[in-house]
């Protein structure tokens, strides 16, 4: 545990001026980064006080400040640890999960079973998005604004033929992601080997501050190809160095500072569809990654259904929308 050396209890009328005389006058990028450095150097010592009193080298990480990556690139490759493991979405969204392993584990013990507790496995738990969708999003989707260009099933193909072409296109199929991490399903994808999309994304959509990267997704194969130190990362929970290769064909996507992703790695047999957009890619332009983010306006969550997908594409500057076996382009 973590004690305070000085009483300073957050309901003192005296914390807002002693916060203000310390930081007034410095720039806010300082100010977050000897914050987020502080909190490194806690994690760290934290782990390994907790590795030395348990003897427990195999670490797992709940609660929200899991969702800090450079925390848990920092704690991964911590020679005491032998392996770590955030949870997706860390918070009480998942600590349920943890109380909920826990009772089955002990139930199983106590009838003598064997603890047999699987992976969690994919994270496409959301409602399925209807792909015949409904008459009125279909009377939606009719607009002067734009037309529907392909409906089929094989529609990735067409999205995939489009991310090649250079277009920026957003992606709703199949069910919703559980989480806070956008995994192809509501996302917004487009080549990352060309830095002018982080531009058009954020003047077309996102509004991000030019100091907010934007992630990678990338073919299993090519982890290491990509990534240095690599491991698995199929939520987008953790951070990696990266390789020159990296640099070259996801550069949209990497910190443009440090050069560090936080990357979806993408395992076969997880979303067939979005995996296909991956490897035409790749066949086309020999690159094994793209661009994903989250589609949905600044400041707004993750769109859910095709209603809301279609009134995001109304109110922003993205030209082209899967939605469902559905290709909508904007005249």
């Amino acid at each position: 545990q973590f004690k305070r050396k000085v009483f300073e209890p957050l309901c003192n009328p005296y914390v807002k001026p002693h916060i203000v005389r310390i930081f007034e006058r410095q720039r806010f990028d300082n100010i977050a980064y000897g914050i987020q450095k502080l909190t490194e150097e806690l994690m760290v010592r934290w782990t390994r006080n907790a590795i030395k009193a348990t003897g427990v080298h195999k670490v797992t990480g709940g609660g929200g400040l899991f969702l800090n990556v450079k925390v848990n690139k920092l704690l991964r490759e911590m020679p005491e640890v032998e392996s770590f493991f955030p949870m997706t979405t860390p918070g009480d969204t998942t600590t349920s999960f943890g109380a909920a392993y826990v009772v089955y584990a002990q139930m199983r013990k106590d009838q003598g079973s064997e603890v047999d507790i699987k992976p969690l496995g994919d994270l496409y738990l959301g409602d399925p998005l209807d792909e015949k969708l409904t008459d009125l999003e279909l009377d939606l989707a009719q607009s002067p604004d734009w037309e529907v260009t392909a409906h089929t099933r094989n529609v990735d193909d067409l999205a995939a033929d489009l991310i090649v072409k250079g277009e920026v296109i957003a992606r709703v199929r199949g069910p919703m992601e559980f989480g806070a991490r956008a995994l192809g399903n509501r996302s917004i994808l487009c080549d990352a080997s060309d830095l002018r999309n982080v531009g058009i994304i954020n003047s077309a959509i996102k509004s991000r501050d030019w100091f907010m990267p934007y992630a990678p997704v990338v073919l299993s194969e090519f982890a290491s190809t990509y990534f240095k130190k690599s491991g698995p990362a199929p939520w987008m929970t953790v951070c990696f160095d990266t390789t020159e290769a990296a640099q070259n064909d996801l550069i949209a996507a990497l910190h443009q500072q440090d050069k560090t992703a936080r990357p979806q790695i993408l395992e076969y047999g997880v979303n067939d569809g979005y995996h296909d957009i991956l490897s035409r890619f790749y066949a086309e332009r020999d690159i094994g990654g793209t661009l994903n983010t989250s589609y949905n306006l600044h400041g707004f969550p993750l769109v859910r259904d095709a209603r809301q997908a279609l009134h995001v594409f109304k109110n922003s500057g993205l030209k082209h929308l899967v939605l469902g076996d559905y290709l909508l382009s904007k005249t």
